[in-house]
C-alpha cells in the first residue's frame, strides 16, 4: 500500500528531523511541509485527493514568513478546511510547543483536541493512522492492493488513478451519498482509459499514429488493440485476425467510451451515442457503474503482467504496427536519405522504380533484421503497366 501523505504546516518544520523520521521510517507517513498557511493551504485545495490528512501548529505564519506567529494562522486553515470539506472531507490535527494551550479550554472548544510536541507524538501518530485508515480512499486501497499495483507497474498518472480511485469510492460507499450522482463517474472512467492508452503508446503497443497532436482518438486506439482496422490513423495490429486485447476487454473499453461520452456532453461522430432511454437509466444505475468500473480495472490488472518498458520489447511492439491494406492505395515509390526504396513502413525492394503511379497489392512482415527500418515489405505493381503481372519485392 501506498504511504500515508500528511500536509505539514509549521514554522518550525526544519526543526523537527527526529519528528520527520520517525513518522516515515516507522509508519510510513510522508510529511509534506509548508512554513505559512497560505502556501500550505493552497497546496491542498490544488492536490486535495493527494493528501490523507493534514498536521497544522498551533501557532503559525499566516501568509508571510515575516509575521509573528499566532493563532490567526491556524483560524483561516480551519476556516479553509471547512469550505474544502464540501469538495472532500479531510483529518486534521493540532500539535503545539506552546505550553499555555495544555490547559486553555477555550483553545479546545474553539479548534478541538490537540497535541504537545514530543510529549504526545506517539498518540498522535497513532489517532492520525486511525482517522486515515478510516478513509474511504484508503479502504479502497486495502481492498485492491492488486489494482494500485499494476497501476504503479504500468506508470498510470496520479490524475488518472485519482479518477478511478473516485469512481470506486461511489461504488463501494453509495449508502454514504446523499442523492448520488452518477453521472460524474461515466467521464472519469473514460478519462482512465485515455490515460492507459497514453501509458501504452509510451511502450508502443499504442502506435503514435493513434495519439496526433497529443490527442488521443479513442475509438481508432480501441480498434488498433483489438486487431481491427482503424478509421483514420491507417494502421492496424499485425494481420487480420490477430489481437492484442480479447473481445470481453474490448467490449469494457468501448463501454467506458461509450458512457463517458454521454455524460461529458462531447458528440463525437466516431463514438456510439446512447439512445434518450439507456442514458436516463444508467444516471441512476449503480450496477452499470459497477460493471464499467470493474471493468477498466480489470484492464489495468490484465495490462500488468504484460507491460514491458524495456527496448527490445517497444521494437517487437513497433514491428507490430502495420499499414492498412488497401487495394485504392496509389502512390510514387520514393527513396530514403540511404537510397532504400519505400511505402511509409514498407520496404520496396527493386533496384529501381519509375516515377509513375503505383498500387499497393499487399504487404507481408520483413524479417529481414538488416532492415528493420521498415518493417514490412509492400507488393505493388506500376498502373500503367499494360501488364498484370505482380511484382513481388521481397
Amino acid at each position: 500500500m501506498r504511504p500515508y501523505n500528511v500536509l505539514w504546516i509549521d514554522d518550525e518544520w526544519e526543526k523537527m528531523d527526529l519528528f520527520k523520521e520517525l513518522c516515515k521510517e516507522d509508519h510510513s507517513i510522508i510529511l509534506h511541509p509548508y512554513t505559512t498557511q497560505k502556501k500550505g493551504m493552497a497546496e491542498l485545495e490544488a492536490n486535495l485527493s493527494f493528501y490523507d490528512a493534514v498536521l497544522l501548529d498551533a501557532k503559525m505564519w499566516d501568509e508571510s514568513e515575516n509575521e509573528q506567529a499566532s493563532l490567526v494562522g491556524l483560524r483561516n486553515a480551519k476556516q479553509k478546511l471547512d469550505q474544502l470539506t464540501l469538495k472532500r472531507a479531510i483529518p486534521y490535527f493540532i500539535s503545539t510547543g506552546q505550553p499555555d494551550l495544555m490547559s486553555n479550554k477555550m483553545f479546545e472548544d474553539s479548534f478541538g483536541k490537540y497535541y504537545i510536541k514530543d510529549r504526545d507524538d506517539d498518540q498522535l501518530i497513532q489517532d492520525m493512522i486511525t482517522a486515515m485508515d478510516s478513509l474511504e480512499v484508503r479502504q479502497i486501497m486495502s481492498i485492491y492492493p492488486n489494482l494500485f499495483r499494476a497501476c504503479a507497474k504500468i506508470g498510470l498518472s496520479s490524475d488518472a488513478e485519482n479518477r478511478l480511485t473516485s469512481c470506486l469510492c461511489d461504488v463501494h460507499f453509495m449508502r454514504n451519498r446523499i442523492d448520488p450522482d452518477l453521472s460524474k463517474d461515466y467521464p472519469h472512467l473514460r478519462y482512465v482509459i485515455e490515460a492507459i492508452f497514453r501509458t501504452l503508446n509510451k511502450v508502443k503497443i499504442i502506435p503514435d499514429a493513434c495519439i496526433k497532436g497529443g490527442k488521443v482518438n479513442l475509438m481508432d486506439c480501441s480498434l488498433y488493440l483489438a486487431g481491427k482496422d482503424t478509421k483514420h490513423s491507417g494502421v492496424r495490429y499485425e494481420w487480420p485476425g490477430v489481437r492484442f486485447i480479447p473481445h470481453y476487454i474490448e467490449k469494457d473499453i468501448l463501454s467506458a467510451i461509450v458512457f463517458g461520452n454521454a455524460h461529458a456532453h462531447t458528440p463525437d461522430p466516431d463514438i456510439p451515442a446512447l439512445n434518450p432511454e439507456d442514458y436516463e437509466m444508467s444516471k441512476k444505475s449503480n450496477f452499470l457503474l459497477y460493471s464499467i468500473a470493474f471493468g477498466v480495472s480489470h484492464f489495468i490488472i490484465w495490462l500488468a503482467d504484460k507491460y514491458d518498458c524495456s527496448e527490445s520489447s517497444i521494437s517487437k511492439y513497433e514491428r507490430k504496427t502495420m499499414p492498412i491494406e488497401k487495394e485504392e492505395d496509389e502512390f510514387i515509390p520514393e527513396q530514403d536519405k540511404d537510397g532504400i526504396w519505400h511505402y511509409q513502413a514498407c520496404v520496396l525492394q527493386q533496384k529501381r522504380y519509375s516515377s509513375n503511379t503505383h498500387k499497393i497489392t499487399g504487404i507481408r512482415q520483413n524479417n529481414d533484421k538488416a532492415k528493420v527500418k521498415y518493417p514490412y515489405f509492400a507488393f505493388c505493381e506500376e498502373i500503367v503497366s499494360k501488364s498484370d503481372i505482380k511484382v513481388q519485392l521481397s
